[in-house]
């Protein structure tokens, strides 16, 4: 976390300026360890993540795997003694994943998925046993099956023994066959999926600038393009309310961002016209508070920038208002259709103009803009609904920038082949699609993309203007650098 980048700041609950107090340890710019303080409280720094968030708010499991407020005390009260070693102890008793992604243990990003996997699997079991216990949350077709013939005081008991060990066996599974595993893993497929290539396309059209907001990024898709395109900007800052999310960005992706821990709900910690562009995928129907989050990212983009809201979602993807077998949140305000986010999106742009287009085959993203702006192409985009998500973007059309031309000549000194294919026995240039690819599910694809090639034969070489169609394809993938390290290069 840079120093200029905190004094830039603001305190999100009074508004104030917000300084650095205490460095404990730094390097190469970068304040690793530390406390920042505003007029109300002292926030700590921890492995370069500013956690300026007051309470975890976000529900799930992740209190397992990060107990934020207890963390939080332990920073303040260690760091203002400069204890880091004591500090880092801490942590490898209480919250070992955050230990090992603060001192860089895990081996690469497949390695580091694979054990919050196995983690997740034994967290969302326990939570969803004892949740049962109030009869409409929680696993509730085990725990009514076992009050069929037990006293309620001994099925929790007995419910919750089988939960963990039905949980031991999975995770056991998950680090045994890591790669079936992570097929179906909702933060490593958002590198390679169509709907990562779809935005990575799509995001070729658009000015980066020079100061940039990823806004709940997740493990980092969006600034894993930024790095691999070549056009980081200056000042990279990634807000998301999970903090081993932002220690992934830093550790597999870049360790150029500014990351920021905070609540959404609260007001971002940004002045007006912040940034030349916001980013902000897949997370908008997560969080209640819909309409400020709309508001705040609106108000942190200049009038030349751009703000994107990619792959919005709702009720007709198939989620559920109120589901007792979801503990990340049981109960969400869903929209009824990912179309009627136009609503919602215009109703809080202000002076600013709202573009809509559908998720749809990357292919198409490669001729060249595809948003519709005015109000009949709008109406036939959203009747004409090819899929279940909606991207919008909003500008100032008098002021904006303007779209640019694609550039894909990074891609060949940065592509891989996709997670979802081998290589042949005894030929490095022939890929077989894997089995777990052989039918395209909704999170992974687009409804309408045309599903991956089962066999496909590189070139050698590929040909200059192949790469973006093999990408467009999803043959070829914008991985990480450390996604994998025993994955060989692409062949050459």
């Amino acid at each position: 976390m840079r120093a200029e980048t905190i004094e830039q700041l603001v305190c999100p609950y009074t508004g104030g300026s917000l300084t650095v107090r205490v460095v404990a340890q730094s390097g190469d710019g970068d304040i690793e360890y530390g406390l920042v303080g505003s007029e109300s409280f002292d926030f700590p720094i921890v492995a370069g993540v500013l956690l300026l968030g007051l309470g975890k708010g976000y529900g799930g499991h992740e209190e397992g795997l990060a107990p934020y407020v207890a963390l939080q005390a332990a920073a303040i009260d260690h760091l203002r003694h400069r204890d880091v070693e004591g500090l880092l102890w801490w942590m490898s008793k209480h919250c070992p994943l955050v230990h090992r992604l603060a001192i860089g243990t895990f081996a690469d990003y497949r390695a580091f998925a694979t054990e919050l996997h196995a983690r997740t699997v034994r967290l969302e079991a326990a939570v969803l046993a004892v949740d049962a216990d109030s009869g409409v949350l929680g696993d509730l077709g085990v725990r009514r099956r076992l009050t069929r013939g037990l006293p309620a005081a001994i099925a929790g008991g007995v419910h919750r023994r089988l939960s963990a060990v039905r949980a031991s066996l999975a995770a056991r599974r998950a680090r045994r066959e890591p790669e079936t595993v992570l097929a179906q893993n909702f933060y490593a497929q958002r590198f390679y999926s169509p709907r990562a290539a779809a935005t990575t396309l799509q995001l070729a059209h658009l000015p980066v600038g020079q100061r940039v907001l990823s806004l709940c990024g997740g493990h980092g898709m969006f600034e894993n393009i930024l790095a691999l395109s070549g056009r980081m900007p200056q000042r990279l800052v990634c807000v998301d309310g999970q903090l081993v999310n932002l220690l992934a960005v830093r550790r597999f992706v870049t360790p150029a961002a500014d990351p920021v821990c905070l609540d959404v709900q609260f007001d971002l910690p940004f002045a007006d016209g912040a940034f030349d562009a916001v980013f902000s995928s897949t997370c908008l129907p997560e969080i209640p508070a819909q309409a400020h989050v709309v508001r705040e990212a609106v108000r942190v983009t200049a009038a030349t920038g751009w703000t994107l809201f990619d792959s919005l979602w709702a009720l007709d993807s198939g989620v559920l208002r109120c589901d007792p077998y979801r503990p990340y949140r049981y109960l969400q305000n869903f929209l009824p259709r990912a179309a009627d986010y136009r609503t919602v999106i215009d109703r809080w742009t202000g002076d600013r103009s709202a573009g809509y287009a559908f998720s749809r085959d990357p292919g198409a993203q490669l001729s060249g803009p595809i948003w519709a702006f005015d109000e009949a192409e709008i109406e036939a985009e959203l009747s004409a609904a090819t899929d279940t998500e909606l991207n919008a973007l909003v500008i100032d059309r008098d002021r904006f920038a303007g779209f640019v031309p694609a550039d894909h000549d990074w891609m060949p000194g940065a592509l891989s082949v996709s997670p979802a294919y081998r290589s042949a026995p005894g030929a490095a240039t022939l890929l077989r699609r894997r089995a777990e690819f052989a039918e395209m599910n909704a999170v992974f694809a687009s409804l309408d993309f045309p599903g991956l090639p089962e066999r496909v034969e590189l070139d050698t070489p590929p040909a200059p203007g192949s790469w973006a169609g093999l990408f467009a394809a999803g043959v070829l993938a914008a991985l990480p650098p450390d996604y994998d390290v025993a994955r060989g290069p692409l062949p050459h």
